[in-house]
């Protein structure tokens, strides 16, 4: 049965999911293709701006690895990450999508700067 408060979602190129939407102590970093749950607000506005889309039955969760390839898979689904939120701040029309595609951008280039310290 699906919940009425929680949504499936997944991000193509991986995506960086802020501390405050679970309210935990760190930004939740996906992998591409990996399934996430999250508050369906917050998942129909990353559907509606193209950063995330809703994940279906046929979804497969991301593959785990170790060590080092862990480490290089995460850095490049990071760089994939901000990539995709500079592409959608640049093709942001209104003041309030470009704050939003801003906000990701920063999340993003944030995350990756903490993920190669």
């Amino acid at each position: 049965m699906a919940s009425k408060t929680t949504m499936k979602i997944q991000f193509p190129l991986g995506g960086i999911i802020p501390k405050d939407v679970f309210k935990s102590a760190k930004d939740r970093v996906c992998e591409p293709g990996e399934v996430v749950t999250v508050p369906i607000a917050y998942g129909e506005h990353l559907v509606s701006d193209r950063f995330a889309e809703k994940a279906t039955s046929t979804t497969k969760p991301a593959q785990s690895t170790d060590g080092a390839d862990k480490k290089k898979t995460e850095l490049a689904g990071l760089e994939k990450a901000v990539a995709a939120a500079k592409e959608a701040l640049e093709s942001a029309e209104s003041d309030e999508a470009k704050a939003t595609a801003q906000a990701a951008l920063d999340g993003a280039e944030s995350a990756l700067a903490d993920a190669k310290a």
